[in-house]
């Protein structure tokens, strides 16, 4: 029967990935606002973000040789010769807090070399941390349009999504963003990871906050911000203790024939490719629509993905399957936990507040009507 099947999920358990149950969960504590994580980017560390090398240090002097601030895996030297002594210009402007005649400076450069990653790159941070958003999303779409293999205009992008739209809405940019870096990943990418990762919990995707964390904390393990961020997750009441002990996605039993496709699709998902991880899961579904281990991976998959509604189906089709009673049950309750009204019973509740202008006139009322 069902209920002896043997169960094709682990028991082992580990801290990975709270539900987000938007009607049960307020912004989680300590995440800050997009705007709030612009300001502590300060006008000084502008142009060490943008001179970084993959390997997080950023170059004791700016020459030929510092990369590409457009993120088109070149140096300086290679991709814009003729600017060398304006990024030494730049820098020293950036070191003062010029952060206006920095920007007319590039500005100025742009119309007598327009086009260059490295310009538009430079000019959307600019844009951004100094508050002028729509110019900033303007700059960033063509920076885009023009390099859209570019980690960095790919998380600026992204960031900028985040900040007019949603965070759930820039996570694919920015995993392209990442897939894009190679095998070190672009100092750029890295800070917009982290803008996603508040955003995320902001916005009560909390799964997908966590996972974006958790892959931070893999590239700097030292970094305080996301291990910030998992410290305040994992101390919320509001996140169920069920969801900090969650079972982790494990590959394929030997001599299956649909191992091979999961196995790359768990893998996608571990390496911050949770969307394209879920579509390759969604296609495998589709194939082998009886199997429950491929319907839980899809839940977690498309919840790291900030696709709490997708995931909710998928958990509820694995529930309906027939196998062990306490996978099937796992399975529902998760799905309950992501879904927006689950037991269909939320009511909306009216808060007003007042403003006691005259305490007394208050106090005597009180008495009288005592």
């Amino acid at each position: 029967t069902a209920g002896n099947a043997r169960s094709i999920l682990p028991r082992n358990v580990y801290p990975a990935t709270p539900s987000a149950h938007r009607n049960r969960l307020q912004p989680a504590p300590g995440a800050s606002s997009m705007a709030e994580r612009h300001g502590r980017i300060t006008t000084s560390r502008l142009l060490a973000i943008a001179l970084t090398d993959a390997s997080g240090i950023k170059q004791m002097a700016i020459g030929r040789y510092s990369p590409c601030p457009g993120g088109l895996d070149k140096k300086i030297g290679f991709c814009c010769p003729n600017l060398v002594s304006d990024w030494q210009r730049i820098d020293r402007l950036l070191e003062g807090g010029q952060t206006a005649a920095c920007l007319q400076h590039v500005e100025r450069l742009e119309q007598k070399h327009p086009g260059r990653a490295c310009l538009l790159a430079l000019k959307t941070m600019l844009l951004r941390v100094t508050g002028r958003m729509e110019e900033a999303n303007r700059v960033a779409a063509e920076f885009l349009q023009r390099y859209p293999d570019s980690p960095v205009a790919l998380a600026e992008s992204a960031i900028m999504t985040a900040t007019l739209k949603s965070a759930a809405e820039a996570l694919p940019l920015l995993e392209r963003a990442l897939a894009a870096s190679g095998k070190e990943v672009n100092p750029r990418v890295y800070l917009a990871m982290g803008l996603l990762a508040e955003a995320l919990a902001s916005e009560g995707h909390i799964i997908a906050a966590r996972h974006c964390a958790t892959f931070q904390l893999s590239i700097d393990k030292h970094d305080r911000q996301p291990i910030d961020l998992l410290l305040n997750l994992n101390a919320s009441s509001s996140i169920p203790t069920f969801f900090k002990e969650m079972r982790p996605l494990c590959p394929a039993p030997d001599g299956e024939p649909w191992k091979a496709s999961f196995d790359e699709a768990i893998a996608l998902g571990g390496a911050f490719q949770s969307c394209a991880a879920a579509e390759k899961m969604a296609l495998l579904a589709k194939q082998y629509p009886e199997v429950p281990m491929i319907w839980w991976s899809l839940g977690v998959l498309r919840a790291w993905a900030a696709d709490e509604k997708g995931a909710a189906e998928a958990l509820h089709t694995m529930a309906s399957l027939p196998g062990p009673v306490e996978d099937r049950a796992e399975a529902e309750a998760f799905a309950l936990l992501l879904s927006e009204d689950p037991l269909g019973d939320n009511l909306n509740i009216l808060s007003l507040q007042y403003t006691i202008r005259d305490f007394e006139a208050v106090q005597t009322l009180s008495l009288i009507h005592i």
